[in-house]
């Protein structure tokens, strides 16, 4: 059988399907509605009846009812928007004292410091209608300080007014404010540099030059070298082996292109590792490549990717213990991203690389006194010949450049050989 629900039928055609025509309810419009209601009341077969009034009141208290719910699911959502960009908030602002750790870490204080850059929406918004409505591209100490008293004594309200942008906005710029005040102290700098320079800006500008679209005049490698030499020096290890080694890894790296497969990205990475390797010694000597391992992941590198600072430091971790490929662990999961390497095992493949290059390098200043330097490399038959005519006892540098051989040619399948000319 078949019912028919929300529809109303009339007699004539519900006898026409053949069913028996039996109505449910009956509207009726009369000018004595008291005396009805009272005659429906003494009738049996009617359960209910209603007036218009009672239909519209019910309906209005429906909706009503649904306007209510409507608010406060509005409510619960903007709690919720204001919740998660409060959280984002304090995300960002313990991101920056993270990376003011880091710049503390690194070092500065060799150096005068006179102006800051300060990018993204928080420095743009503070000083945006600073100069006659217009915003200001030079932001002296003093003009910051004033500025920054006047935002300290403001709430949420009076910054919305004061700045023009939202209430999101307004709760982030007083911490912003707090941070840059804090560096400039550090700092000693004098002035405020602010580009106008957004986060979109970045990405599209580094997703130009990957691709070929755009090429940079200023080599952004120098600066993340420069940043490695400072994390060296700040752990006393920027000495005169780890430049020792540093010239010798290169150089082989150089010697052998056509064999490893690896690009200027990788070269960088190696030339980091090489800087930082002997870091963990700084805070022990017997447990020294743990140490370097947590050391260089507990600090920010600008300029490399998590999981590029996570090659470095498995390859300096692995420089003086046994090489396990199944044990390295990666904290970066899934599709990794680094040139031609987009799985995991690729990634260890090239800690693997990266690794023996740098105990061989390495093992060839043994004692510390660079006696290999000047030396030759270049492959010949199968052979890493290393050739130098060093007029000093290298008996220490060949024992272990042979003891580190073997690991050598088990990743390339190259064996490295170390000779000596003989001295006229």
């Amino acid at each position: 059988e078949r019912s028919v629900t929300g529809a109303y039928v009339g007699r004539s055609l519900w006898r026409s399907l053949g069913q028996p025509y039996t109505p449910t309810s009956v509207y009726l419009a009369v000018e004595e509605r008291d005396a009805v209601t009272g005659a429906l009341d003494q009738l049996d077969f009617v359960d209910a009846w209603q007036t218009q009034e009672m239909v519209t009141d019910a309906m209005a208290v429906r909706l009503s009812s649904g306007s209510l719910v409507a608010f406060i699911l509005i409510l619960f959502g903007g709690g919720l928007a204001c919740v998660v960009i409060y959280n984002l908030g304090i995300m960002s602002f313990f991101e920056q004292i993270r990376s003011l750790a880091t710049l503390m870490v690194l070092g500065f204080y060799d150096r005068e410091i006179k102006h800051l850059i300060g990018v993204g929406e928080n420095i743009l918004y503070l000083f945006r209608y600073e100069n006659g409505g217009q915003p200001l591209r030079w932001v002296t100490r003093d003009q910051f300080d004033r500025l920054y008293d006047e935002l300290a004594q403001m709430n949420e309200f009076e910054i919305e007014e004061r700045f023009g942008v939202s209430r999101e906005y307004a709760a982030l710029l007083l911490p912003s404010a707090v941070i840059y005040k804090k560096f400039l102290e550090l700092t000693g700098a004098e002035m405020i540099w602010i580009p106008g320079i957004r986060l979109c800006e970045g990405i599209v500008a580094e997703y130009a030059a990957e691709r070929k679209f755009i090429k940079f005049k200023h080599n952004f490698n120098n600066d993340i070298i420069s940043t490695s030499r400072n994390m060296a020096k700040r752990y006393k290890c920027l000495t005169a082996h780890s430049g020792m080694v540093e010239e010798f890894v290169l150089q082989m790296f150089d010697a052998m292109k056509r064999y490893h497969g690896l690009g200027a990205r990788e070269r960088l990475l190696l030339q980091i590792a090489v800087i930082l390797h002997d870091c963990g010694k700084f805070v022990s000597v017997r447990n020294a490549n743990e140490c370097a391992y947590r050391l260089i992941m507990a600090t920010e590198i600008i300029g490399l990717s998590h999981l590029e600072r996570e090659i470095i430091a498995n390859v300096v971790r692995y420089n003086i213990r046994d090489f396990e490929y199944d044990m390295i662990q990666l904290e970066t999961e899934g599709t990794l991203s680094l040139g031609k390497n987009g799985k995991q095992e690729d990634v260890r493949l090239l800690i693997a690389k990266l690794t023996a290059l740098l105990r061989q390098a390495n093992s060839m200043d043994r004692s510390h006194c660079s006696k290999l330097a000047g030396c030759k490399m270049a492959v010949k038959e199968n052979q890493l010949v290393v050739t130098t005519d060093s007029s000093e006892d290298i008996s220490l540098e060949a024992a272990s450049f042979e003891q580190k051989a073997s690991f050598f040619e088990e990743i390339f399948g190259i064996r490295p050989v170390l000779k000596k000319k003989r001295s006229r």
